[in-house]
């Protein structure tokens, strides 16, 4: 592996671990519920794999200058299509694992609008979590990793900034 692919595979874990962990937890609820086994493997697996690509592909746009760090308008633009594309993918593969002749339960029209509404608080989720997750990350990877050292002194200069701008507050 390139030093080049190493380094982007590295900026992209903390997108995919947190389609990962999301997928983790409807597999918990799942398990919570009493639901069979074979259910809870799949439900991981559908709802696992594709936001693991989207979170993935949130922190390629991120790595490549795209969308900036923190930026929540292009992440609940971003989740507003890959939530409810991962949503539809899980929808689909759990009506086909159960043998329903409908693929989307609700009917489009509901299906569709609904998770256009759940997108948006998904996005935010994920932005707190992806704020408060990949800095430790990007700290870990920034020796060896120069867009990672790139995001650290960004939220450096950011965190000397509001505490100037705090101090100065306090002062006046």
């Amino acid at each position: 592996m390139t030093n080049s692919v190493k380094r982007m595979t590295e900026l992209l874990l903390p997108g995919s671990m947190l389609g990962v962990i999301a997928s983790f937890a409807v597999g918990g609820v799942a398990l919570y519920g009493g639901l069979p086994i074979g259910y809870v493997v799949v439900s991981v697996l559908a709802l696992g794999i594709p936001l693991a690509l989207f979170g993935a592909g949130y922190s390629l746009l991120l790595a490549q200058a795209r969308i900036r760090i923190g930026g929540i308008t292009p992440a609940v633009g971003y989740w507003l299509i890959g939530y409810t594309v991962s949503r539809t993918i899980y929808e689909v593969v759990i009506n086909l694992y159960l043998g329903s002749p409908s693929l989307l339960s609700d009917g489009v029209l509901a299906f569709f609008g609904f998770q256009l509404l759940v997108s948006t608080g998904f996005a935010v989720g994920f932005m707190w979590l992806h704020e408060n997750i990949a800095p430790m990350w990007w700290v870990h990877i920034r020796d060896r990793n120069p867009i990672a050292a790139a995001y650290v002194a960004a939220y450096t200069q950011q965190a000397v900034y509001t505490k100037q701008t705090k101090e100065q507050a306090t002062r006046t």
